[in-house]
């Protein structure tokens, strides 16, 4: 009879480690089919913005700046870097580059 509910508690344990493999795996599998860097493309939003031209010729120059290290940029990755530049700053060095920049009265957001 000892040996019958042993075997029984095996099995309890062996089917419990199944649930918990399988949770697992569906876990893992659905967190890979939602993160939005793993096959699939962010969604992009397409935004007017308004620059003086010393702003634009800026991109120009980070443009050419890339290209001399060997590698081509385009005006948005331009862009985006700076944004994420700009989150990696601490909270007073963004304050001071934000104040640093002039206000454009005819702007459009």
């Amino acid at each position: 009879m000892a040996k019958f509910e042993q075997l029984l508690q095996e099995d309890k344990q062996t089917q419990q480690k199944k649930v918990s493999v399988n949770l697992n795996e569906r876990f893992a599998r659905a967190e890979e089919a939602f993160s939005p860097h793993k096959g699939r493309k962010e969604r992009t939003h397409k935004a007017l913005i308004t620059l003086p031209t010393s702003d634009y010729k800026l991109i120009d120059e980070m443009k050419i700046r890339a290209a001399s290290m060997r590698f081509l940029l385009n005006k948005s990755e331009v862009v985006r870097a700076g944004l994420r530049a700009l989150k990696s700053l601490p909270d007073q060095e963004f304050k001071n580059v934000v104040d640093n920049i002039d206000n454009l009265q005819n702007s459009v957001d």
